[in-house]
């Protein structure tokens, strides 16, 4: 059965710190992906939307569920996730600027292009010349974000 108190030990196991609260702090969102095959979180249930978290203190890694994430650590990676899905289920959708900047950060476009994205994101009508850089930037992302 999945719990909480198997993602604790799992979390501390990796941590410096040896209590739930402490251990949870030392924790960032390094980076997420998509698996489409078989995965399960360290909690015991089976996840599709993975975030692979990083400590601060030791650089050790671990892969964790979006809902185990968010709900247990705190650490909000529903905005990444929504974003990816939304222009997964529709083409023409922009990713939110959240997105753009994990892109960015992430080395998966260029200054360049997440200037242009930011520039043209809400615009309902772009050129087929936008048009076409902002399809080759979103498939650049949906390929690093699908394992």
């Amino acid at each position: 059965m999945p719990s909480e108190d198997a993602l604790a030990a799992h979390i501390i196991e990796l941590s410096t710190a040896s209590s739930w609260y402490a251990a949870k702090a030392e924790w960032s969102l390094d980076r997420i992906y998509m698996n489409y095959e078989t995965q399960h979180c360290p909690c015991g249930h089976v996840i599709q939307e993975v975030c692979v978290i990083r400590n601060r203190t030791n650089g050790n890694e671990t892969e964790v569920g979006n809902v185990c994430v968010h709900k247990f650590m705190a650490i909000d990676s529903k905005p990444l996730f929504d974003s990816f899905r939304r222009v997964k289920s529709g083409a023409s959708d922009s990713f939110s600027e959240e997105m753009i900047e994990y892109a960015l950060r992430h080395r998966l476009i260029s200054d360049w292009d997440a200037k242009f994205y930011l520039n043209i994101r809400a615009k309902r009508k772009l050129s087929d010349k936008q048009r076409v850089q902002k399809n080759r930037i979103n498939e650049q992302i949906l390929k690093f974000v699908v394992k």
